[in-house]
Order: structure tokens, then sequence, then C-alpha cells
């Protein structure tokens, strides 16, 4: 039974996390033309299903930590999204973290030095506030969390291959793929050539 999309990372009940919906709609498994197809809200809700806790990813790297994320790649990753895409559905900031991670793991870097990169904008806008204030005042702070969660189980639209993404304000740049383009929200996400 479809779940509300992130409704609530906790449960309320037992105070665990609760279990959080996974995409299985087929629109990821398709190559789409630029400019990309607008994944409605309501569509990403409808095929969104709960995934139980067993299944989540363990690595060595990481030593088996909770979803396979460091406690600071977790809280850089909550920072990015909040500071790229706060404004956004709690499926964008799937994505954006999704994106996140896909770009890390590709090229070896680290999360949390990633963020700081000028690989996000937000590093030289006003939104770097996000890197700096208690993590506690980020709005949205509990579905932001839930959806860097999501992301590294790979629960999000945006698959493992798309390592971009930009606000759709902005013209793909030329080592963008094209037909990989993905439009969720305001933001385009896409492979490298």
């Amino acid at each position: 039974m479809p779940q509300p999309l992130f409704k609530s990372a906790l449960d309320s009940s037992t105070g665990a996390m609760a279990p959080l919906p996974r995409v299985t709609n087929a629109a990821e498994a398709l190559p789409l033309a630029f400019p990309a197809p607008v994944l409605g809200q309501d569509a990403l809700m409808l095929s969104l299903t709960s995934r139980p806790e067993a299944e989540a990813p363990q690595t060595e790297a990481t030593g088996g930590s909770l979803r396979g994320l460091t406690p600071p790649e977790r809280e850089a990753l909550i920072r990015a999204v909040a500071a790229e895409a706060r404004g956004e559905s709690p499926a964008v900031w799937a994505g954006v973290a999704q994106t996140i991670i896909n770009y890390a793991r590709v090229n070896g870097q680290s999360i949390p030095r990633l963020v700081r990169s000028s690989y996000l904008s937000s590093n030289y806008d006003g939104n770097r506030r996000y890197f700096t204030m208690p993590l506690g005042q980020i709005p949205n702070l509990d579905g932001i969390q839930a959806a860097v969660d999501a992301a590294a189980e790979g629960r999000s639209p945006v698959g493992s291959r798309r390592i971009h993404f930009h606000d759709i304000s902005i013209t793909m740049p030329w080592f963008g793929k094209p037909s990989s383009a993905l439009r969720m929200g305001r933001m385009v996400f896409f492979e490298a050539r």
C-alpha cells in the first residue's frame, strides 16, 4: 500500500525510524530526451512503496554504519540538500542527495569535502549559511534526514548513474548528457557525457 511521501521519519509509537518509501516507477529505466519530462509530485507519491529496513545496504568502507553513510557524510548531505533544494519536494531532496552520493562514489571523493567544493553552487551564495548553522535550525530537518536516508538506500528516482544536477533556470552544461536528463520539480538531474 503506498505511503505518503516522507510523512515522518520517526515511528511515533516506538521512536524508531519508520520505513521510508521506495520509487518503483518505470520512468527511471527509460532514456529521456531533453528537455526532460516532469515527474510530478503526485505521480511520484503514487509510485512509492515501503522497503523493509532489513534491505538497507551495508558496506565495508563504512563498517556497516546507518544506510552505508558515516555520521559526517550524513550531516554533510543534510546540509547540502538544505542549501540546494530546501524549497523542493521530498522526492527532489532524495534526488539531490543521491546525485551527490553518486558523484562522490564515481570520483572517489569524500562526501563532506565534496559538498564544500565548487561542485555545489551554494558554497558561493547566501545559501552557504546552511553549512554552518546549527543542524537543529535547518528547516524541514526531519524530512530532509528521511530523504538523505532514502537516497543512501538507493530509493531515489535519480538512480546510480546521474552525477550532476542543476536548477531548471540553468542551461545544461557541455559535459551533460541530454538523453539522460530527468526533471523533478525545479531540478534537472543528468549523467556526464
